[in-house]
């Protein structure tokens, strides 16, 4: 699942529909899509209600699926979150996810997502149901 620009640019729209609903337009302008900002700081910032740490794992080791939505990196460049290696995967573990920097799983249909940062355990990973 290679996605051009355009296509990258809708799965970023997609995720922050999802999981930044409600949050301020200002905030998320000034913490995640300029530059030098994260995806991931929906999250950190405390503005989106998740589980974090542990409790972020085990909830999405839980979770009863067969496909997810995987991309990485979420480093916000010249206003926009670039993301890359879009995939579709099977069911993933937590532990399995430990061994990259900042990768995303979404379900198809965004109702929850799994994100494990570069600042683990610092911050995250965080686990999000569509609120």
């Amino acid at each position: 699942m290679a996605g051009s620009d355009m296509e990258n640019r809708a799965l970023v729209r997609n995720w922050l529909d999802a999981f930044a609903d409600g949050v301020p337009a200002e905030f998320l302008r000034d913490h995640v899509l300029e530059s030098c900002n994260f995806l991931w700081h929906v999250f950190s910032w405390g503005k989106v209600e998740c589980l974090e740490g542990n409790a972020a794992k085990q909830a999405f080791d839980g979770l009863d699926y067969t496909e997810a939505i995987c991309f990485e990196d979420g480093f916000s460049l010249d206003g926009f979150p670039q993301i890359k290696n879009i995939r579709t995967v099977g069911k993933m573990t937590a532990a399995e996810l430990d061994a990259y920097s900042d990768i995303y799983l979404t379900a198809p249909d965004f109702s929850w997502t799994y994100v494990h940062t570069h600042e683990d355990p610092f911050c995250g990973p965080y686990f999000c149901r569509k609120p």
